[in-house]
């Protein structure tokens, strides 16, 4: 019975990998663009050519995330974009094993305790698979419906239950299939809490004092790498920190705990000082500018609006997540009821000393993302692995006393995944009527399509200059191509107030840098989308009608339109190509 469950399980999860590779392969082929691929890629083919972030050109995040898609320059170079989202979509993969093994260490190995699983009774339960359901575990010799032990089928269980969750939701598996910085990101949180799972499972001995000081080392550093790539995953170090000298202290200073504190102070502290500490030196107006006045310059108005956008956050956030968050309400709600037997056993495992510590970087990460002035769904796809895991590990206990309940599960998911209407965004165009027609061209195919007419309008086949004067760095990626210094952040590289000194240390441009790219005509074609010459930073408003027909007029004086090609890009704008006047 045992071998039967084992197989039905193994087919379950043949099962689960194909849907989600599938899944990884829709959103990387038929995902629609987003104008952030472009210039994180872009950034990364200028490192790979020996420039450096904040250093030569401008940046809004750590240089982490350039650095390693400067890796990437070769699947770039053959496949363009695709190649840096194929590249991206492996990394979002990895993770989402890499939290499978994280649920499957809290809930079942018995190396980490049952963790979660533990939460009524503390390991106490009867022998025999009698564990009542809803967090008591039986001991090892119990069986639960053929799946051997109790530890092993809730570990089992919670780590297919957290890899569906994640890999079954088509809103998370395109955000970590695009080039953002989510999905590097979310590899180094989940890393990083892997490591500290290691860290806290120890008993005493110098050797694994020493074990806990090194895991906890390569804990922190793994969040500061993750901070090296998007700033808000910042907050997770000193929030773990104080979580973990808390439970120190709430443990009466036990020794052990001290191995952990220092490491993880150590790793935090050498990794972060590295990735940034060189940068400011060499460039302490860019650096601040990037990562602090750049983020904070946004304005939204009245303080009605401000709140709008904040529940707008959630809402859409709990819609693009509602099986997730239905696990993970449910899951937390039977934690904190078994918690007051799991402190009176005395319980002191892996599992049920890092769910706090997750659910503390959780919260952190997501008020962090409240308080920005606009907060997109989307700046949580990172952390939402955290999530997952507390609540499979939460859930695991039940479900896996339920018969078929698993796969029942699975394919629920799956349903929901496949209905989403991001899916039909992508494959259907504008509604005719009674009719809805599928679109004639993907995001990608119309992308390479209007690289190939920059390409043969501007004639760079025969001309020595490799740059293309856009505002849509996605498109100079796909061409091959280079743009103007100053615009590498696409869009959003006009700061039209800003002092000129000030602008040229940042590598943006205000209004009389941007006026004299525009008027240089040293670029044999121009293209701009809707994006383009529309854009006003730091505050991300739309320029006026007047403000936009100047700039145009400026450009349209040394460039001549050839070419009109509609809905590219994201959000389906016009894109315009121009090339240089002949008299010029």
């Amino acid at each position: 019975k045992y071998m039967r469950e084992s197989r039905k399980l193994l087919l379950l999860w043949i099962f689960s990998v194909s849907a989600v590779v599938g899944m990884y392969a829709v959103a990387v082929w038929f995902g629609a663009l987003n104008q952030d691929e472009g210039w994180y890629l872009y950034a990364g083919r200028l490192v790979s050519e020996g420039k450096r972030p904040f250093i030569d050109f401008a940046s809004t995040q750590g240089p982490v995330m350039a650095y390693v898609y400067a890796l990437a320059q070769p699947a770039v170079r053959l496949a363009g974009v695709a190649g840096g989202r194929m590249f991206t979509a492996v990394i979002g993969f990895v993770t989402l094993l890499c939290a499978a093994r994280l649920a499957y260490l809290i809930a079942g190995d018995g190396r980490f305790g049952h963790g979660l699983t533990t939460a009524a009774t503390g390991g106490d339960a009867a022998a025999g698979g009698g564990a009542a359901a809803g967090g008591g575990a039986a001991k090892d010799g119990g069986a639960v419906n053929g799946w051997g032990s109790d530890k092993n089928a809730v570990g089992l269980t919670a780590a297919l239950l957290v890899f569906a969750l994640l890999g079954m939701n088509l809103y998370h598996v395109y955000f970590t299939s695009i080039v953002k910085t989510y999905s590097l990101a979310g590899l180094f949180t989940v890393l990083g809490f892997l490591a500290l799972c290691k860290a806290l499972c120890r008993s005493g001995g110098n050797r694994d004092q020493l074990l806990s000081f090194v895991f906890s080392f390569v804990s922190a550093g793994m969040f500061a790498l993750a901070a090296g790539v998007r700033l808000s995953a910042g907050i997770l170090l000193p929030a773990i920190w104080l979580m973990l000298a808390f439970g120190w202290w709430r443990r009466g200073h036990r020794r052990d705990d001290i191995f952990v504190l220092t490491g993880f102070l150590f790793g935090g502290s050498v990794v972060l000082l590295s990735i940034f500490i060189p940068l400011l030196a060499a460039a302490p107006v860019a650096v601040k500018f990037g990562l602090l006045e750049y983020h904070s310059g946004r304005s939204v108005g009245s303080s009605a609006v401000l709140l709008a956008y904040k529940g707008g956050f959630v809402m859409r956030l709990a819609g693009s997540y509602f099986p997730l968050v239905i696990a993970a309400v449910a899951g937390l709600w039977g934690w904190f009821a078994g918690r007051a037997k799991r402190d009176e056993s005395g319980n002191q495992a892996a599992g049920g000393e890092l769910i706090p510590v997750m659910i503390t970087g959780l919260a952190a990460v997501t008020l962090v993302h409240l308080a920005a002035a606009f907060p997109y769904d989307d700046y949580q796809v990172f952390i939402m692995p955290v999530l997952a895991v507390i609540a499979g590990t939460a859930v695991a206990p039940v479900l896996s006393r339920v018969k078929f309940g698993l796969l029942i599960v699975v394919l629920l998911l799956l349903v929901h995944s496949v209905s989403s209407p991001m899916l039909q965004g992508w494959l259907l165009a504008e509604r005719d009527r009674i009719w809805w027609p599928l679109r004639s061209e993907t995001a990608l195919g119309r992308l390479h399509r209007a690289a190939e007419s920059v390409i043969n309008f501007g004639g760079y086949g025969a001309s020595e200059c490799d740059t293309l004067l856009t505002q849509d760095t996605y498109l100079a990626v796909e061409a091959g191509l280079h743009v103007p210094q100053g615009m590498e952040l696409g869009p959003f590289c006009y700061f039209p107030d800003m002092d000129r000194d000030k602008a040229q240390a940042c590598h943006v441009l205000n209004w009389e840098l941007f006026r004299n790219v525009l008027l240089a005509g040293e670029s044999p074609a121009a293209a701009f989308s809707g994006y383009g010459l529309a854009i006003s930073c730091p505050q991300i408003t739309q320029l006026s009608a007047e403000e936009q027909g100047e700039l145009w007029k400026i450009l349209e004086s040394s460039y001549e339109p050839v070419e009109t090609i509609d809905a590219f890009g994201q959000a389906d704008t016009t894109l315009r190509i121009l090339r240089c006047s002949e008299e010029d």
